[in-house]
């Protein structure tokens, strides 16, 4: 039977917008070419101001071993979001360094790896169109980012090219450099309000938050959108579509540009085998709000502000299908957890509220073999071995749970992972820990049709459970101390 290849993404943080649209378009590319996936992510930004749970978390990176996979996506944006990339460079130079697969980068350049660029030309150049040939509007407003940052030039001349195609120069006033953020958008408002810019008919934003940030301040203070002009966006992030005034923006097209990377893999390592190409348009990628005077994509929006909602009680059979973090919170979970008096006992409830997190294949969950042992805990890297000490499966007779659990070499990641009677898959592996100390780390196999990807569900869930898991770890320490004294 010929081995089926293996994919691995290295994500950070992947309920984030951009990170799950390009996991979706590299699941669908996968399942198109039968080929398994492995996702290695943080739950957490790279920049977060907790330290010590970040190195606890990028312990994740260390686990890949790159003789195993075909080839490699780094979505570098959620990578190298710390200022002097120091978190992620650490474990490049350590994993990456020697690879001998090939590696891709997405939108950003990293060391040696090939660049797949985005493909967000053709969405930035409809903002524009739909400005003038839609609504008519000629005297138009760019705010992109950043000054010293590419992606913000790079926006900047997409916008200013098509606006030359109708015979439109914007003016220098006009062309305004913000921030990626909410208050590069107030701060232009502010300039509106006091008069220093006179009100243009249309603001195109090269992202949502500075759109954002300009709808609700103008709104506030009385000029009317999108009587008084129009603003456009640019990402459709889940908050501008359930803003009182809802915003007309753009998906960035993430899942073609995730279909690209899968691509040029497979023309690497399946040379023989034909490439199927992804298109997709920019009429397709829009949604309509109040923004800029066209009827508001509802359906988007309803699906938005369903995934916001805390729902105490939900009936539906679907209902492992949404983020539904109120099912989460309801179900007492962390009692559940901390009311464990051995490790057998935390691992059966674990698997009891694995329900939690479907829909799914299977859960796994590895630790180290003295995970138990505070004076012993691992800060970098894994141990040798590890201990594979419960699995849920969709099949109920190959669930588990054992305290002794099955042995396994750490560098064989996920031994199931290699089981060719498998269909392919995608595998999300997540780290357990308490801060920097490592317990082990969790696999959710999922099926490559389930567009599902990992949400706040999942991220809390993990959090719980290694919370849970700690208390044990602690647990344990005071029972030892209560029958030897360290002193003698």
């Amino acid at each position: 039977m010929r081995k089926r290849k293996i994919i691995c993404l290295l994500t950070a943080y992947p309920e984030i917008t951009h990170q799950s649209r390009i996991i979706r378009g590299i699941l669908a590319q996968c399942r198109r070419y039968d080929y398994h996936l492995m996702i290695l992510s943080t739950t957490i930004h790279m920049d977060s101001p907790r330290p010590k749970y970040v190195q606890g978390e990028v312990n994740i990176y260390r686990l890949l071993n790159t003789d195993l996979v075909d080839g490699i996506i780094l979505d570098t944006a959620p990578l190298t979001e710390d200022r002097e990339h120091i978190m992620f460079r650490r474990i490049a130079d350590s994993i990456l360094k020697d690879c001998r697969k090939p590696i891709v980068s997405i939108e950003i350049p990293w060391d040696d790896a090939v660049l797949i660029e985005n493909e967000n030309e053709e969405i930035l150049r409809a903002a524009v169109r739909h400005a003038v040939q839609v609504h008519g509007k000629k005297r138009l407003c760019i705010l992109t980012g950043h000054k010293e940052t590419e992606v913000s030039h790079s926006r900047l001349r997409i916008y200013l090219d098509e606006a030359a195609k109708y015979g439109i120069t914007v003016p220098e006033e006009y062309i305004i450099f913000g921030d990626f953020w909410y208050s590069g958008g107030e701060q232009l408002a502010d300039r509106f309000l006091s008069g220093e810019l006179e009100l243009p008919e249309a603001v195109i934003c090269a992202n949502d938050p500075m759109a954002l940030g300009l709808l609700i301040r103008l709104n506030k203070h009385g000029i009317r959108v999108p009587e008084d002009l129009i603003i456009l966006g640019f990402e459709a992030f889940p908050e501008a579509l359930c803003n009182d005034i809802p915003l007309s923006t753009y998906e960035a097209n993430d899942m073609q540009t995730a279909a690209n990377a899968v691509n040029y893999l497979r023309s690497v390592i399946e040379p023989d085998e034909p490439v199927l190409p992804v298109t997709i348009h920019a009429d397709t990628l829009f949604h309509p709000g109040k923004s800029c005077g066209c009827n508001c994509d509802y359906l988007a929006s309803a699906h938005a502000f369903k995934d916001a909602l805390y729902l105490a009680q939900y009936y539906t059979e679907d209902c492992y299908d949404t983020v539904n973090i109120g099912l989460l919170m309801e179900s007492y979970i962390f009692e559940d957890l901390t009311a464990a008096s051995a490790p057998d006992d935390i691992y059966a409830s674990i698997l009891d509220n694995s329900y939690l997190v479907r829909p799914m294949n299977d859960l796994y969950l590895c630790v180290a073999p003295d995970w138990l042992e505070m004076q012993d805990s691992t800060d970098e890297g894994y141990p040798d071995q590890m201990k594979l000490v419960m699995r849920c499966s969709s099949d109920p007779a190959l669930s588990m749970v054992s305290e002794e659990g099955v042995l396994f070499d750490t560098k064989e990641m996920l031994p199931q992972l290699f089981d060719e009677s498998k269909e392919a898959a995608v595998f999300y592996f997540s780290p357990m820990h308490f801060n920097e100390h490592t317990i082990g780390y969790a696999v959710l196999e999922r099926s490559l049709s389930e567009t599902v990807t990992l949400n706040l569900v999942y991220k809390n869930w993990l959090r719980f459970v290694n919370n849970a898991l700690e208390m044990m770890r602690t647990k344990h320490k005071l029972m030892h101390m209560s029958v030897r004294d360290e002193m003698t």
